[in-house]
C-alpha cells in the first residue's frame, strides 16, 4: 500500500489567538460564505466559493475540507490534482466526516492512490545548489509588482503551492490565497520562468517534492 504524505506548509501565517469554539464559528461562516458565489439564486462563481472553502478548510471545518477535495478531484474551479483531493479529503476523514471516508475508502479499493508527494525526505530539493531560501530570493529579485496593483494600492501575500518534479522542474503551480488576481498572476508568471533544480531523492530513488511558500508584496512608502 503505498504512503500519502501530507505537503508540509513552510509558513503559517497566524492573526491573534482564537478560542477553540470561536475558531469552530469561524469556519463555519466562512463555510457558508460559499452559498453566496454557488447558491442557486446567484451566478456561480466557483473560484470565488473555492477560496471561501479554502478559508473554512484550513480552520478544520470538515465540510469545507470534503468540497475542495471534490474540487481538485473534479477539476471544478481549480487545476485537477488527484494528490490535493485525497489530502483533503483525507483532513476531513480524520474529522469522521462520512462521505470523505467512503472516499478515500473508494481510492484504496480501486487502486489509484496517485503517486506520493514528500514533504520531508532524505535529500530534499536544491536551488542552484542551495536552500530553499535561496529560490525565494530568487523570485524576489525577478518578480515585478503589477502596475496596476501599485496604481490600486493593492498589497498582501500570496500563498502559492509548487511541485519540483524528478527532473527538477517547477509545474503544478497553484494560487492557495492571494488579494488580488494581478499579483497572482506576477508569481505565477515568474514561478514558470525557474531554473531547474537538483531534484530530492528518497531510498535512493527521485521523487516528486511539493511545498508551499508565501511571497509578499508591500507597497514603500
Amino acid at each position: 500500500m503505498k504512503r500519502i504524505l501530507i505537503t508540509l506548509m513552510l509558513a503559517i501565517l497566524t492573526i491573534g489567538v482564537v478560542s477553540a469554539q470561536s475558531q469552530s464559528k469561524k469556519a463555519v461562516k466562512q463555510f457558508n460564505k460559499y452559498e453566496t458565489f454557488y447558491g442557486e439564486d446567484v451566478e456561480r462563481d466557483t473560484i470565488k466559493a473555492i477560496e471561501w472553502w479554502h478559508k473554512a478548510a484550513n480552520n478544520g471545518f470538515p465540510e469545507a475540507q470534503y468540497e475542495l477535495g471534490c474540487c481538485y478531484a473534479e477539476g471544478r474551479g481549480a487545476v485537477q490534482d488527484d494528490n490535493l483531493a485525497v489530502e483533503w479529503w483525507s483532513r476531513a476523514a480524520e474529522q469522521d466526516l462520512a462521505p470523505a471516508q467512503y472516499e478515500i475508502g473508494r481510492i484504496f479499493a480501486n487502486g489509484d492512490v496517485p503517486q506520493e508527494l514528500y514533504s520531508d525526505l532524505e535529500v530534499m530539493p536544491r536551488f542552484n545548489g542551495r536552500s530553499l531560501e535561496a529560490f525565494r530570493q530568487w523570485v524576489m529579485m525577478n518578480i515585478k509588482y503589477p502596475q496596476i496593483a501599485l496604481e490600486n494600492g493593492i498589497q498582501g501575500t500570496v500563498f502559492i503551492r509548487f511541485v519540483v518534479d524528478k527532473s527538477g522542474k517547477i509545474n503544478q503551480c497553484e494560487v492557495l490565497n492571494s488579494p488580488d488576481r494581478t499579483l497572482s498572476d506576477a508569481v505565477i508568471e515568474v514561478f514558470k520562468r525557474s531554473p531547474r533544480w537538483q531534484p530530492g531523492k528518497q531510498g535512493g530513488k527521485l521523487v516528486r517534492v511539493a511545498y508551499t511558500m508565501p511571497i509578499d508584496f508591500k507597497i514603500q512608502h
